[in-house]
């Protein structure tokens, strides 16, 4: 019953996403405010994974790792970090997230790498402070059946400061490995 549960919440937050893009409520926060987005999986995706924080606490009596583990996942999703109205704390949700979900790049062997400049404050953001999350997702084509390797993209998420400290996808440490 509980993995029920878990999976209505999830299934619920995904579809509260896709009407939010969908009634244009991105970037201004306004309902019509903007086109809508037509949303792929992929998108509905990483914004469910971006919305998660840190769950508190231990399992079986030891403290939980930090998002994303073997436990907890990608931890508690938390739709008030995604999905914004108009001006809270003085900001359009345009100005709290960037959304690419451009299928008109497709992934090629050999492609170059897709850069993107991201303005950040120095002031502390009044809803999500100074946090600052990047999800990568995307789907890949199915592979032939029975395959030794069924990934076929094999993508690397890079993200550099403004400090030239280099952060790779899932890296916690800060090290850049």
């Amino acid at each position: 019953l509980e993995f029920r549960r878990v999976l209505f919440r999830s299934a619920g937050s995904v579809a509260l996403i896709r009407q939010y893009l969908r009634e244009g409520y991105y970037p201004t926060g306004v309902k019509g405010g903007s086109g809508p987005i037509i949303p792929t999986g992929a998108l509905m995706k990483a914004m469910v994974i971006n919305s998660a924080v840190d769950m508190p606490g231990d399992y079986q009596g030891v403290p939980l790792d930090r998002i994303p583990s073997n436990v907890q996942g990608f931890g508690r999703v938390q739709l008030d970090r995604v999905i914004y109205p108009a001006g809270l704390g003085g900001k359009t949700p345009g100005d709290r997230m960037l959304i690419v979900d451009d299928t008109s790049k497709p992934i090629t062997a050999g492609s170059a790498p897709h850069d993107y400049d991201i303005p950040v404050s120095a002031t502390p953001d009044a809803v999500l402070g100074n946090t600052f999350k990047v999800t990568l997702v995307w789907t890949d084509p199915p592979a032939q059946p029975l395959a030794a390797n069924p990934l076929l993209n094999d993508l690397d998420l890079i993200v550099v400061g403004a400090g030239g400290q280099t952060m790779r996808g899932n890296d916690k440490t800060g090290t850049g490995d």
